[in-house]
């Protein structure tokens, strides 16, 4: 039987992304897995006004940004860690990456920190499957060395028996 011990989940802080998180939550905690959350964006590029600014202003810019990511990050495993005591928090790894390709970067995270298990949301249902064909998260699907399972978006619409209160919440499941 496979037994996932670390859990990647690629977070863009869109509704998509929650059903995806309460999935690797419930599989973590079936199996003891560590999660791994991680946020990738592209690489700010210097438009406009940008190149007159010191390098340092656009240092501290970045790590602004990285920052509230891994605050975003936390508050997801927080959540976690209510709904499932503390051990929640105390499996989880937060991570903020800055990429030109966010595919490259959540590929390489996995293979960097041994994760076995990617689970990620869609932004589109399976009809639009030709779309589907060129997303981030079919892309991730195509190429990585491990299992990846996708999370669409209505998955947020059922709450399962299994789905606690605040794992409901978390992602907008109806009661």
């Amino acid at each position: 039987m496979f037994c996932p011990t670390r859990i990647l989940v690629p977070v863009d802080f869109t509704d998509s992304a929650m059903p995806a998180v309460v999935c690797a939550h419930d599989i973590a905690r079936a199996f003891g897995s560590r999660v791994h959350l991680l946020h990738v964006t592209a690489r700010p590029t210097l438009r406009g006004s940008a190149p007159m600014l010191p390098a340092t202003d656009l240092d501290d810019g970045a790590d602004e940004w990285r920052q509230d990511a891994l605050d975003q990050l936390a508050l997801l495993s927080l959540d976690w860690s209510r709904s499932d005591g503390l051990h929640g928090r105390q499996r989880t790894t937060l991570a903020v990456r800055s990429a030109a390709d966010p595919v490259a970067a959540i590929l390489a995270y996995a293979h960097e920190e041994g994760c076995d298990l990617i689970v990620m949301g869609t932004h589109l249902g399976p009809t639009a499957s030709g779309v589907l064909h060129k997303s981030t998260a079919e892309r991730v699907r195509r190429h990585a060395t491990c299992p990846v399972v996708l999370v669409p978006p209505a998955a947020a619409q059922l709450r399962p028996a299994w789905m606690s209160d605040a794992e409901a919440s978390l992602c907008g499941a109806a009661s």
